[in-house]
């Protein structure tokens, strides 16, 4: 396995704003080196709206912060994650996300 890419994660935060309301952001946790693997794309009509979901698997060294809530950036792409699978007694984690194109 090579871990020949770069991503960047992302963990969501709250924050407050000058008039007290609450607001989400997310901060960044570090560039870190995976595999990338594209898994099968769909293509959907809803609506008006033509909608594209392409799933890749990211393979990481294990990293005991990592959580499904987060998200992470190759290439200027954002994908949200969809699930974290620890593999290999705790030595690899893959990372299950989906890249969402949304035309409109």
């Amino acid at each position: 396995m090579r871990l020949n890419r770069e991503i960047e994660l992302f963990e969501p935060t709250i924050a407050r704003s000058d008039s007290g309301q609450k607001v989400r952001g997310f901060t960044s946790k570090g560039f870190i080196f995976c595999d990338i693997n594209n898994r099968k794309g769909t293509e959907k009509y809803q609506s008006w709206l033509t909608v594209s979901e392409n799933t890749t698997l990211f393979t990481i060294r294990y990293n005991t912060d990592l959580q499904a809530t987060w998200f992470l950036e190759h290439n200027g792409i954002k994908y949200d994650i969809l699930s974290v699978i620890e593999e290999s007694r705790l030595h690899w984690m893959h990372i299950v996300a989906r890249f969402r194109d949304d035309e409109q």
